[in-house]
């Protein structure tokens, strides 16, 4: 007997206990970039820093970071920059469009004078083709002892 009692608390107990999060949901969105500040030309074996402006649609939205993937095609290096935000979904949320510019940190040079960047930064979808937009920037690679 003591045995099904102490097994019918044990199931009750687990019944109880609720495993449910009440916290916020984080939504993460892309952000329409509008411009980054890139030198004319890359040294080769150099590290970069590159400031990127984009746009956040609301009060409640917060930069979380940079996606990027990288192509290389030979002597071209593309890189795909999307600027990511994240936001509480609450109601709470005020309509302004601000730009915000965050830097993107330690991009490593690589390749010959014969190479060039081409950085290809997410400005949104087209609403014409429903297909990415991105507006793209081209800088060509040069050897330290080449001037």
């Amino acid at each position: 007997m003591k045995k099904i009692i102490i097994l019918l608390i044990g199931v009750f107990s687990l019944y109880a206990c609720e495993i449910e999060d009440d916290g916020p949901t984080l939504i993460y969105n892309f952000a329409p970039i509008t411009g980054a500040d890139f030198p004319e030309h890359f040294t080769t074996g150099e590290i970069y820093d590159f400031p990127v402006t984009f746009i956040k649609n609301n009060s409640c939205s917060a930069f979380a970071g940079f996606d990027i993937s990288r192509e290389i095609n030979g002597n071209t290096r593309d890189i795909y920059i999307y600027a990511v935000t994240k936001e509480a979904e609450s109601a709470g949320c005020k309509t302004e469009v601000t730009e915000e510019t965050q830097v993107l940190q330690q991009i490593t040079i690589t390749g010959s004078n014969e190479t060039e960047y081409t950085f290809h930064l997410w400005e949104g979808v087209s609403e014409e083709t429903g297909k990415n937009s991105y507006l793209e920037i081209k800088i060509p690679v040069k050897n330290t002892d080449t001037n």
